[in-house]
């Protein structure tokens, strides 16, 4: 979205709505441990990425999707899914080196969802949800190749069939260095607390106790490596670990670490583009456990995902479109594992 605001302050207003239809395949549409259920499906999506300069000082910006996909086998059972989310951004820099801004954002969509996180049993399901969000942030600029950033958000979400409504807030900080134009690094502090308005606590055996209500607490770091490169054409490469760890201030039921790694690549060169990114994230119980025995392991799970996209560009805001998804997960706890692979391709039409 920079370049648009770039453009923006010179042109005053600027905007890309864009177009793409896809048709697929995918292995396992409800990401299914027992019975995958395979189908081809058709979908379409439309969006716009907008941006306006009312003065020297001000930016304001914005995005908004929609999307429909169809399923063609009657067997997935939802067979239409997609929504819509939208974003809008207001900033106001000073002549010298504060940023200040405030973000609002909203959605409604229907789609498969994990509700595993706060259940000890496996829990995914078409559902219907909706929620926004308002931030407030504040970037400063330390000195020429390093930036700190403090964002406060607040976020509500509702799950219209299932009991996972809650109310989040997230105070952030963010530390961004760049020692030479093509290397950057950054490195980010987050903490989210979540409170649920339907689901219960539990006991450290796995009892629910009534007339209770969950509260989760997220503790995540955060630290990510970028590095350009202009060989034969334009590489970006971009590296980042981060690990999380999430507390239910009751029993510790809930209780669990997450550790997740990814490696990103993307290049660009004349009509082509290729972009694929690999991740590993590693989930640990500590008071769940996965398997039999006097003392069974601590509840695991290994999820791995990769993805790779090919662009061609063969007119002016005409490109074509191919991809390939899989991901999977493994541990100990045999319900909870599965596997699926999505291969699609299609057009994209940009205005």
């Amino acid at each position: 979205m920079l370049p648009l605001v770039a453009a923006a302050a010179e042109i005053r207003w600027v905007g890309a709505p864009a177009v793409q239809v896809l048709i697929g395949h995918t292995d396992n549409a409800l990401l299914s441990s027992v019975a995958p259920r395979a189908s081809g499906f058709g979908e379409t999506k439309v969006d716009t990425v907008w941006a306006h300069a009312p003065g020297d000082r001000w930016q304001v910006n914005g995005y908004a999707e929609a999307t429909w996909r169809h399923y063609f086998a009657s067997t997935v059972g939802t067979r239409n899914q997609g929504g819509g989310r939208a974003r809008g951004e207001v900033r106001w820099s000073s002549v010298g080196r504060l940023t200040l801004g405030a973000v609002a954002s909203a959605f409604g969509e229907t789609t498969v969802v994990d509700f595993s996180e706060t259940t000890d049993t496996r829990l995914i399901a078409v559902a219907r949800t909706r929620g926004g969000a308002l931030a407030a942030l504040g970037r400063f600029a330390l000195h020429r190749t390093l930036t700190l950033q403090a964002n406060a958000r607040t976020s509500r979400v509702d799950y219209r069939t299932f009991a996972g409504d809650h109310i989040a807030r997230e105070p952030s900080v963010r530390l961004e260095w760049q020692p030479l134009p093509r290397i950057s690094l950054h490195a980010c502090r987050r903490v989210a607390m979540r409170d649920y308005v339907d689901r219960p606590r539990y006991t450290a055996g796995g009892r629910v106790l009534a007339g209770t209500r969950l509260a989760l607490r997220q503790d995540t770091t955060e630290a990510e490596v970028q590095v350009a490169l202009a060989a034969r054409g334009t590489t970006q490469v971009g590296l980042r670990g981060s690990r999380g760890e999430t507390r239910d201030g009751g029993s510790g039921y809930f209780d669990h670490r997450i550790d997740h790694g990814s490696l990103r690549l993307e290049h660009r060169q004349g009509v082509w583009r290729w972009r694929g990114e690999f991740g590993r994230q590693t989930q640990v119980y500590r008071v769940q456990t996965g398997g039999t025995g006097i003392a069974p392991p601590a509840r695991r799970a290994r999820r791995h995902q990769f993805e790779f996209q090919v662009e061609r560009k063969f007119a002016p805001g005409r490109t074509l479109l191919a991809s390939f998804a899989r991901e999977a997960e493994r541990g100990n706890l045999a319900e909870f594992n599965y596997r699926a692979a999505t291969v699609s391709g299609g057009l994209r039409l940009s205005f």
